[in-house]
Formats: structure tokens, C-alpha cells, sequence
């Protein structure tokens, strides 16, 4: 028996073994879920109180499927900058055919994917290790950070970062099944989906590249009929950026774009600026923070990496983690290479963030592993802290944030439906609806014509 399936025994057939560990103790799943239970509802409560129905800048052209009343297809591989929409262009079709194109709606849906993937985070935790500790509070506040108040309120799109996050929980999940069909072929598929959905195409990078070392591995240790299932996987991956292809038209979406940027260095400043928004602290401060918090990432990026090698992929853990890190860097060298032109400080938007967290859950899980020794246990309790500390920070930045501009929003709306004049709705509220007003007016009036949105009896 392999170090693997002596840990599924202990998780899955004799759970209350682990006494000492505290795993069988009934209050730390009560706490971890209780604490979920409320960062969810205060979610859903900035969703009340500031959600607006009105179409907000990207969304103009992330809606273009229906205002061209196309089908839900054309949804699917509707193009958006760099990247398609997939599974949540379809998600928005479906529901703005069912709310007469609430944004509110769709910022409830979006707040409820990340509800989904915050618990989809803890049951991953507890399949790893084989329980949930106190310190596993942490999960939801890295989850539900309300730094990612822009996508869920500002200009939302779930597409964007949130549902392929949830995706690539899912992936994750589907990872620690005993069944190697299939942890092969529904993770593979779930990626094909992530690849056509946002920033999913990270997702589908990370796995590729665990499939190709896992392929070898399985291959090494004489696991042969494993090593040709993820080579299965491998080609149906490639099979789908084929597709993925088709009718792809490069767009980063930054008229200043330019590559290589120089100086290089800048790059480098981006994503000390990305990560230094996990805390909402001094500007001039968070490149510092950032840095360390990088530099954390990378190394947890080489243990994952050699844990996983030399573990002869025996255990779940090191290629989770691996994943998450692989994403993250991924999706962060490349938000670094397409808006470090705009200024690093760039770096510091909050929509970037998203995709980011998976490295501070796989940080985190990997003190967990380390967790049998006393130094462990108190390192996953500050880890506990930090987040709590990000958490906090960040609502303060996100209440400050989405007022202003639901004031802005519902400026707008009061004005235009007094005037019936855009450009005034813009003058006096102070809000930019859209780069061009001018070429939104046939959707205004579209939208208009068949009371949708702002319209909407």
C-alpha cells in the first residue's frame, strides 16, 4: 500500500482516529461553516445595498450577443479582449433572458459563484487533509475577500475571473478521486470549459502542464495505463485550443500595448503591485508587501514542484498545489505583460486579484501539510490572522467604493430619466458610462423599446 492510499484509509474509513490532530473534534467544521455562512451574507448584503441596474462600461460589449439577438452559442464564443466567454457569457445570456437584463441579478449570480467556490475550497481542504481545523477560517477569507467588489458590483462579469476561480476548485476536486478515469477525463473536460471561459484559459494552461508532468511520472513509475489516460487528456486539451482558434482575433484590449515593455523591471513592479493588493494599506507601501508575498508564492511554487516529483504523485496535495500556483503565476506574468504600458500601479486593480488567491490558498495549504509540527500550527493561526487582517482592510476599500459609484450610477439613471439626455446624465453625475456615448445610443434605445434594464418596470 502506497503513502497515497494509506492517507485516503485514515481520511475517508477512520476519520476518528485523528483525535490528537483535533480533525474529530465537531467544532472546527462548525466554526469554518458558520464563519462562511456570514462572509457570505455580507456578500450578498453589498450586492443590496450598491448593485444598480445599469449596463456599465465592459458590459456594453460583453452583452453585444443580445443586443445582435443572437443565440446562446454565439454567447459561448462571443470574444471579449483577449479572451472568449464561454460558460459565462452563456450564464449571463440565460439569466438576462430571464430578468429583462437585470445587472443586479447578475451580480447576485456572481456573488453566489463565489459562495460556491469558498466551499468548494474547504471541501478540498478536508479531502486533502482529512478534516477541518480552526485555522481553516482562513479558506473563506480568502475566498470571499471583498477586494474583487469590482467584478461582482462595479462592472460585473463573471467570466472575467470568478466562475473559471470556481472551475478550477472543481478541477481540484475532481483531482483527489480514487478513480483515475475519472480525475482524468472530468478534469480534463472541465478545463476544455475553462479555456472558452475568461481567464479560464489559465486553468487549462495549468492543467496541461500537470497532465504532461503527470504523464511521465505515471509513465516513470510504471503506471502505464494511468500514463496513457492523461495523455488522452493531454490530446483532448489540444483538441480544444484548436477549436478555441477558430475565428480568434489577438486583442489585449490596451492601445498602449507594447512588448517587450521597457524597462523590464516594470514587470516585475506589476505584480508587486498585484499581490500588495491583498491588504488595503498605503499605496506607497503595497509594492514592499507585494514583493514579499511574491517571493512567498515563488517558493511555495519550487516545494510544490519537488514534493510532487519525488512524491511520485502519491498524494493529492503536491499537484493540487502545484496547479494553483501554476495558475496564478500564469494569469499574473500575463495581466503583467498586457497593462504594465498603463502604469504598474496598474497592478493594483482589483478584478486581477481574483485569479491571484489560488497561490494564497496553496500557501496556505502547504502550511497545513507542514502542520504536524508545533511551528506549523502556529504558522497556519497567523496565516488565519493575515487573512483576517486582509479581509477587514479590503471591506473598508470596498464599501468606499462601490457607494461612490452606485451614487454615480443612480446619479445617472434619475438625470437620464428626466432628460432623456445621455451627455446630460454624464455632465452632471460625473459618471463615464462608456468610452464613446455616442455609439451606445441604438442600445439605449433598444433596450428602451423592450423596457430591459434601466427600463424595466
Amino acid at each position: 500500500m502506497n503513502e497515497g492510499q494509506v492517507l485516503r484509509k485514515v481520511m475517508y474509513i477512520e476519520p476518528n482516529t485523528l483525535d490528537k490532530s483535533g480533525f474529530s473534534n465537531r467544532w472546527p467544521p462548525r466554526l469554518v461553516f458558520l464563519v462562511t455562512c456570514i462572509l457570505s451574507g455580507h456578500l450578498f448584503w453589498f450586492v443590496s445595498l450598491y448593485a444598480e441596474n445599469l449596463l456599465y462600461h465592459d458590459q456594453w460589449d460583453l452583452y453585444r450577443p443580445m443586443f445582435d439577438e443572437a443565440g446562446i452559442f454565439d454567447a459561448f464564443f462571443h470574444q471579449h479582449g483577449p479572451h472568449r466567454q464561454g460558460l459565462g457569457g452563456m450564464a449571463t445570456y440565460l439569466l438576462a433572458s430571464a430578468t429583462d437584463w437585470s445587472t443586479i441579478a447578475e451580480s447576485y449570480m456572481i456573488a453566489g459563484c463565489l459562495v460556491l467556490a469558498a466551499f468548494l475550497a474547504i471541501r478540498l481542504k478536508s479531502r486533502l487533509v482529512g478534516g477541518l481545523s480552526y485555522a481553516d477560517v482562513a479558506i473563506p477569507l480568502i475566498i470571499l475577500n471583498p477586494v474583487q467588489i469590482e467584478t461582482i458590483l462595479l462592472s460585473p462579469n463573471i467570466a472575467h475571473s470568478v466562475l473559471p476561480l470556481a472551475m478550477l476548485l472543481l478541477i481540484a476536486n475532481t483531482w483527489t478521486s480514487q478513480n483515475s478515469a475519472f480525475r482524468y477525463g472530468v478534469s480534463s473536460l472541465l478545463a476544455g470549459m475553462a479555456l472558452f471561459t475568461g481567464f479560464g484559459i489559465f486553468v487549462w494552461l495549468g492543467l496541461l502542464s500537470l497532465l504532461i508532468f503527470d504523464c511521465v511520472l505515471e509513465f516513470r513509475g510504471g503506471w502505464r495505463y494511468r500514463s496513457y489516460q492523461s495523455l488522452t487528456s493531454i490530446l483532448f486539451l489540444l483538441i480544444c485550443i484548436g477549436i478555441f482558434m477558430i475565428g480568434y482575433q489577438w486583442n489585449p484590449a490596451n492601445p498602449y500595448y507594447v512588448f517587450p515593455h521597457k524597462p523590464l523591471i516594470d514587470y516585475i513592479a506589476f505584480v508587486d503591485y498585484l499581490f500588495g493588493r491583498l491588504f488595503y494599506l498605503p499605496k506607497i507601501i503595497r509594492p514592499y508587501i507585494g514583493f514579499l508575498v511574491f517571493l512567498s508564492v515563488l517558493i511555495a511554487m519550487v516545494y510544490a514542484f519537488i514534493k510532487y516529483v519525488y512524491s511520485r504523485n502519491e498524494h493529492e496535495m503536491y499537484p493540487v498545489t502545484y496547479l494553483f500556483l501554476a495558475t496564478s503565476l500564469l494569469f499574473v506574468g500575463f495581466a503583467a505583460v498586457g497593462r504594465v504600458s498603463l502604469g504598474v500601479d496598474g497592478g493594483g486593480s482589483s478584478r486581477y486579484l481574483t485569479l491571484a488567491l489560488p497561490a494564497i490558498l496553496a500557501i496556505y495549504f502547504i502550511i497545513v501539510e507542514l502542520g504536524q509540527k508545533a511551528i506549523g500550527k502556529m504558522a497556519g493561526a497567523v496565516f488565519a490572522g493575515l487573512m483576517m487582517f486582509s479581509y477587514l482592510s479590503n471591506t473598508f476599500f470596498a464599501h468606499e467604493k462601490s457607494e461612490e459609484k452606485h451614487l454615480a450610477k443612480l446619479h445617472w439613471i434619475q438625470v437620464y430619466q428626466a432628460t432623456g439626455s445621455m451627455k446630460e446624465a454624464e455632465e452632471t453625475s460625473g459618471l463615464l458610462l462608456y468610452p464613446n456615448i455616442e455609439a451606445i445610443e441604438a442600445r439605449m434605445a433598444y433596450m428602451r423599446e423592450r423596457k430591459l434594464n434601466l427600463f424595466k418596470d
